[in-house]
C-alpha cells in the first residue's frame, strides 16, 4: 500500500502517528449511525435495509434526504481504488482520522462555520472529487439539522492552506470558530 500511496501523492496512505483518540462509545447516536454505516457500506452494503430502518429511527424528519446524500458522499470515496479512506471493519473500536474528519465535517457545516473540503477530506477523495464530496457532505449536514452532531475539539490534523504537505502527512490545526443557533439553511 505504501508504493501505492507514494505513486499518489494527492492521496496519501493511512495516517501515521496517534489516532483520533475517540471511540464508538464516545459518539452520540447519530455519529455511531454515520460511522457504522461507512464501515458496512465499505464491506459490501449488506443489509443496507438495517442501515435505512436506523436512518427512519434516529435521523429525524430529513432521514430520507440524510441517507441519499451519505450515500452519495461514500459511493464519491470509494469510486477509485486508490482512494478508499481509512475505515475500518465494524468491530473496531476506535474512531479512524478519517472518519473523525468526516463527523467534523458535517459538524461545522451545521454550525454555518467554514468547512473546506481541501482542507478536512484532503484524504478521502482525490481532488478533482473533493468539491462533490463536500456538497454531499453539506447536504447530509442539512437534512441532519434537528439531530445535529457534537463538534469535537481540537478537530482533526488539516494540512495548511496550500493543500497537502510535502510529506503526504497532515499538518496540526484546529478550526476555530463561534457557536450559533442552528437554523435550517434557506437554500438546498
Amino acid at each position: 500500500m505504501q508504493a501505492i500511496s507514494q505513486d499518489r501523492p494527492s492521496h496519501p496512505g493511512p495516517a501515521s502517528g496517534p489516532d483520533s483518540g475517540l471511540t464508538v462509545f464516545d459518539l452520540d447516536r447519530v455519529e455511531q449511525l454515520l460511522v457504522w454505516s461507512a464501515r458496512r457500506w465499505r464491506y459490501g452494503r449488506f443489509g443496507w435495509v438495517q442501515v435505512e430502518a436506523e436512518f427512519r429511527r434516529l435521523a429525524g424528519t430529513g432521514w430520507a434526504d440524510a441517507l441519499l446524500a451519505w450515500e452519495q458522499a461514500l459511493d464519491l470515496m470509494h469510486r477509485y481504488p486508490l482512494t478508499q479512506p481509512e475505515i475500518p471493519n465494524g468491530c473496531a473500536p476506535r474512531i479512524s482520522r478519517d472518519e473523525r474528519a468526516l463527523l467534523t465535517f458535517v459538524a461545522l457545516v451545521q454550525r454555518r462555520m467554514p468547512a473546506e473540503p481541501a482542507l478536512l477530506l484532503h484524504r478521502l477523495a482525490v481532488p478533482a472529487l473533493r468539491k462533490e464530496l463536500g456538497q454531499s457532505l453539506r447536504e447530509l449536514a442539512w437534512a441532519l439539522l434537528d439531530r445535529p452532531l457534537p463538534l469535537r475539539q481540537p478537530t482533526p490534523p488539516t494540512p495548511p492552506a496550500g493543500g497537502t504537505p510535502s510529506d503526504g502527512a497532515p499538518a496540526e490545526g484546529v478550526v476555530s470558530g463561534t457557536w450559533g443557533r442552528l437554523r435550517r439553511s434557506p437554500a438546498r
